[in-house]
């Protein structure tokens, strides 16, 4: 699986974290203990705000395809799937 797309394992992470903290490493900074942490909420904020602008600038449209009909433009793009018909 692609690293990017892995889902974030808090557990693990906690379970790091406190062994880092016992080491005495740094929580802030690049490689700091919170920097997993840290980029998993922005990456999730940023992914929201995505979201919020695609529903409110993408027009509603009824598309027809070979396999499904789709209700929006932006469940289409989602769908990575479009064929039109001939």
């Amino acid at each position: 699986m692609d690293k990017e797309k892995q889902e974030f394992n808090y557990k693990e992470f906690e379970a790091d974290a406190i062994k880092r903290l016992q080491n005495g490493e740094a929580l802030e900074g690049k490689d700091g203990i919170l920097a997993p942490l840290l980029k998993r909420l922005i990456e999730a904020g940023l992914n929201g705000e995505l979201e919020g602008h695609l529903e409110e600038s993408l027009p509603m449209v009824r598309v027809l395809t070979n396999h499904s009909q789709y209700s929006s433009l932006k469940s289409l793009i989602k769908s990575n799937s479009f064929t039109p018909n001939s």
